[in-house]
């Protein structure tokens, strides 16, 4: 942590080995803030997802969160100049939504349990699978 600030502080961190031992190809995550006097907030709904990346880009087309979310998660791109063609499905295959992300897109009021993601565009395709809990 930066200490006490009052601005925005971005964190990131790429886990180059989370797929190395894992042939299934899921990863949890839970975020944790470690405090300056040792006590620790975990924050809710921890985020498991699969991510399959197309072959013919070299960064993950979308991004999703469920952070600040209620009964959903948020999907979000990086690239630029890009229109991700999306369908949200469940494990039934029943399509929940479809559309346009040019940017990012909220995902809200679904029931718990898991959905895939799935983009389509230019540079590829990527499914990914998230558990709304």
């Amino acid at each position: 942590a930066a200490g006490n600030s009052y601005s925005l502080l971005n964190y990131s961190f790429e886990d180059p080995f989370v797929f190395l031992n894992n042939s299934h190809q899921i990863a949890y995550y839970a975020l944790v803030q470690v405090n300056l006097d040792g006590s620790f907030n975990r924050f809710p709904k921890p985020l498991v997802f699969l991510n399959a990346c197309g072959a013919k880009h070299t960064q993950p087309l979308i991004h999703v969160s469920s952070f600040g979310i209620s009964n959903g998660f948020k999907a979000f791109t990086s690239l630029k100049d890009v229109s991700l063609n999306y369908s949200l499905y469940d494990v039934a295959g029943r399509v929940h939504a479809k559309g346009v992300i040019s940017n990012r897109k909220e995902f809200s009021n679904l029931n718990a349990g898991v959905y895939y993601l799935h983009i389509d565009c230019d540079l590829g395709a990527e499914t990914v699978k998230v558990i709304v809990f």
